[in-house]
């Protein structure tokens, strides 16, 4: 057997079982007698060639380094379940799982003028030396556009692209408008799709003909060759960190190791900066770029702050609704405009508590307060899934229980009685369990079916609706009192953005927070 380059996969024996490998490297030092006797030989090696590119093995090398976790680890984030299933059981056939796209292809639109600048701008930048470069443009500034204009740039110079989203529910709306452009030059790709589908998506990465792939954090480790430009929008999202399982990565730092790997180009952007690129970008490390107007002469919108103090002392609430927030609904809603509700809380109510012991109900396996979701009428732990019926009484002191809080579902049921007329649509995590339920949510609301939108961080973050008029903050308070050092910032973050959805086009928006 010839020795198998570094990257490719192989079979080797562990213990009594036959278990998946990558090659690493080949080893030429000297081995003492005594541990060479030990040294079993490879039972199969499963690729013609390597699997692995070498930029990929050095990502997953720093990673493991950076994030002081066992490269295993890495290797199995990286590499798609379906990938290991076939190596070590490979199939009899295989299927092709995601159909090409065969729909229209349209121009790209002008730059404004802008628009043009901030291009240009970019370009001096990265000519200079400075490959990463950070884009700190307003909300509806026609960043993607700016971006779509740099993606063709690096397709016409053979180059491929890869452009990074924090959400998967960022990807339904803007992959549509690549696909547009760029028709089958697109892969999307993130954890949403079947192990079968990972694995197709994985494979079409790799070709060498220059193609963009868009997708969430996990699209770091696709063995996508000649990258020339990496794009992470939206930067500052807390969604690109991996908290479980190892790695605990960030894909930003990622991208960046991995443009470095490639002598490629990156591209951070987002309307709110993280502190951590704002910092280096001011300091010169990152080039900076600013674009302060929105595209198409559309104003920021107003922003009102309501005092619910004030108006509960007034007696100036319905449920959890201001009289004047309810009157500009109202407004909205005789203008055939839209709404987005925002309350970063799922759920009926983030508990219920007893009125003779004041204890709630806790998870039996986190011992944290349960989640009332009173359409499957039961108690969810949010942390590791547990739920459990809605108890009568308490078991502690038989007293009745009360709801404490708020959470999207109990919005929506408030919503809907006060204007019972209007198309109410939800959000959040519960409503978007399904494959396909994001892009139905967003298409629905996009062609005027729903009226308001009620949505946690999710209608934040980067999605654009034309007639959206309003949009409502319910309770800002809890983002700031988070226990997290970073509470203040992400809170700023998050209210700039979902204020962003407002007035896109056409009438100026407004925002009550």
């Amino acid at each position: 057997m010839s020795i198998p380059a570094p990257g490719t996969r192989v079979i080797v024996p562990l213990m009594k079982k036959e278990v998946r490998g990558i090659v690493l490297r080949e080893h030429t030092e000297p081995i003492d007698e005594a541990f060479a006797s030990k040294i079993k030989p490879i039972l199969s090696v499963s690729d013609t060639a390597p699997a692995v590119s070498p930029g990929q093995l050095a990502l997953w090398q720093w990673m493991s380094s950076y994030y002081m976790c066992p490269l295993g680890d890495v290797m199995a984030a990286a590499l798609p379940a379906g990938l290991d299933k076939r190596l070590l059981n490979p199939p009899k056939r295989r299927r092709a799982h995601i159909a090409p796209y065969t729909g229209p292809i349209e121009p790209m639109h002008a730059l404004s003028p802008a628009q043009s600048k901030t291009v240009v701008s970019i370009g001096t930048f990265w000519s200079s030396g400075k490959n990463i470069v950070l884009l700190h443009g307003v909300t509806s500034s026609g960043k993607t556009d700016i971006y779509i204009h740099l993606i063709q740039s690096q397709l016409q110079q053979g180059k491929n692209v890869l452009y990074l989203v924090p959400e998967i529910a960022l990807t339904t709306q803007l992959t549509s408008r690549l696909q547009r452009i760029f028709g089958d030059k697109l892969t999307v790709y993130h954890s949403r799709f079947t192990d079968a589908e990972r694995e197709d998506l994985y494979l079409a990465s790799a070709r060498t003909e220059p193609h963009v792939v868009i997708g969430a954090r996990s699209a770091v480790f696709l063995p996508i060759p000649n990258i020339g430009l990496i794009i992470v929008d939206e930067e500052h999202d807390s969604s690109y960190k991996q908290a479980e399982p190892n790695p605990r990565y960030h894909a930003r730092a990622a991208a960046i190791v991995l443009a470095k790997e490639h002598q490629a180009k990156v591209l951070l952007g987002t309307a709110t900066p993280s502190l951590e690129s704002y910092y280096l970008a001011l300091k010169g490390t990152y080039g900076l770029v600013t674009l302060t107007e929105r595209f198409g002469g559309a104003e920021l919108p107003d922003i009102t702050l309501v005092d619910l103090k004030r108006q509960y002392e007034r007696k100036e609430m319905d449920g959890h609704f201001s009289d004047p927030l309810i009157e500009r609904i109202r407004q909205c809603l005789a203008d055939r405009k839209q709404v987005i509700l925002f309350q970063n809380r799922r759920g009926y109510a983030p508990q219920i508590q007893c009125v003779q012991c004041a204890q709630p109900p806790r998870c039996i396996q986190c011992d944290v307060p349960m989640t009332l979701h009173m359409r499957a009428h039961e108690l969810r732990c949010h942390y590791c899934g547990y739920h459990a019926p809605i108890p009568a009484v308490c078991p502690q002191c038989g007293g009745e229980y009360k709801t404490i809080g708020f959470g999207t579902e109990r919005i929506e049921d408030e919503i809907q009685t006060l204007f019972p007329e209007a198309r109410v649509l939800r959000m959040d995590l519960d409503t978007t369990r399904n494959k396909s339920a994001y892009q139905d949510i967003i298409n629905a609301f996009a062609n005027h079916e729903c009226d308001i939108l009620v949505g946690t961080q999710m209608v934040t973050k980067g999605l654009h609706f034309d007639d959206v008029r309003l949009v409502a903050v319910l309770n800002a308070d809890p983002l700031f009192n988070q226990p997290d050092f970073r509470a203040y910032e992400r809170a700023y973050q998050m209210l700039e953005q979902v204020a962003g959805r407002a007035g896109r086009k056409g009438t100026k928006g407004e925002v009550f927070i």
